[in-house]
């Protein structure tokens, strides 16, 4: 497997465009850039129950419910997993949480939900930094994280 997000990208024929900007740690921080790419804003929680780590992905105007999706994808109560588990399992620090950082994934425990809205869409991701901001279609993302190896889960 490719550990180079951009060596994976090029490797699976993935267009994307990106721009550089100040470090952002919050969706309110990134808000306030003056961001022009195509396609949804999103954001990306990292989840945890007693027995597995979820990266959920929804447009960022959304709010996330943990219990109606506890009760949709099976899982036990959810909550939010800390810096350590993000580091450990993804490479990737607050501020920076993105589906791309399954490429660091090597036990391919983390499983991806992703919002079913997102998938005929363009969707921002951060290429595993908070100082850069990629646009990427979400079908294109899908088969990235497959040929990482995750599984995934499309939630409503």
């Amino acid at each position: 497997m490719c550990k180079d997000l951009y060596d994976l990208l090029k490797k699976l024929n993935i267009s994307y465009e990106e721009v550089e900007h100040e470090a952002v740690y919050t969706i309110e921080e990134a808000d306030q850039l003056q961001i022009s790419l195509k396609g949804v804003e999103c954001k990306n929680l990292f989840l945890k129950d007693k027995h597995h780590f979820y990266l959920y992905m929804l447009e960022e105007h959304k709010m996330a419910n943990l219990k109606e999706l506890r009760k949709e994808i099976g899982s036990g109560a959810l909550s939010f997993a800390n810096e350590k588990y993000l580091d450990e399992k993804l490479h990737l620090i607050p501020g920076s949480v993105t589906p791309l950082g399954v490429i660091h994934n090597q036990e391919h425990d983390v499983i991806v939900l992703l919002d079913k809205d997102l998938l005929e869409s363009y969707v921002w991701v951060h290429p595993n930094t908070n100082t850069k901001t990629m646009s990427l279609s979400c079908q294109d993302l899908i088969r990235f994280i497959e040929e990482c190896g995750n599984p995934i889960i499309f939630v409503s």
